[in-house]
C-alpha cells in the first residue's frame, strides 16, 4: 500500500488535539458502519492570517485512500473548508 501525502490548507486554527484524533484514525461522516480511517501523519506547518482570516496549513499523510478521504476526515472534526494540494 502506497503513501498519500497532501498540503492542506483550511479556515481556522488546528488545534494538537484536533490534529490528534485524525492522527488517530476517525469515522467518517455518512459511513459510521465502517470502521475508522487508519491512522494518519499528521503535521501542523503553520498558523497565520490571510485576508484578515485565521488560516491553518497541515501535512497529513494517508494509506488509504477512500472517495474524498480528506476532505471527509477534515469535516468529521469540524473542519468544512479545506483546499487541499497533493
Amino acid at each position: 500500500m502506497h503513501k498519500k501525502s497532501y498540503f492542506v490548507t483550511c479556515k481556522g486554527h488546528i488545534s494538537e488535539d484536533t490534529a490528534q484524533e485524525l492522527r488517530d484514525g476517525i469515522l467518517l461522516p455518512g459511513e459510521e458502519e465502517k470502521p475508522k480511517t487508519a491512522p494518519a501523519n499528521v503535521k501542523i506547518l503553520e498558523h497565520t492570517k490571510e485576508r484578515g482570516e485565521l488560516v491553518s496549513k497541515v501535512l497529513i499523510t494517508i494509506r488509504e485512500g477512500r472517495n474524498r478521504q480528506i476532505r471527509r476526515m477534515f469535516y468529521g472534526v469540524r473542519i468544512t473548508q479545506a483546499l487541499l494540494d497533493k
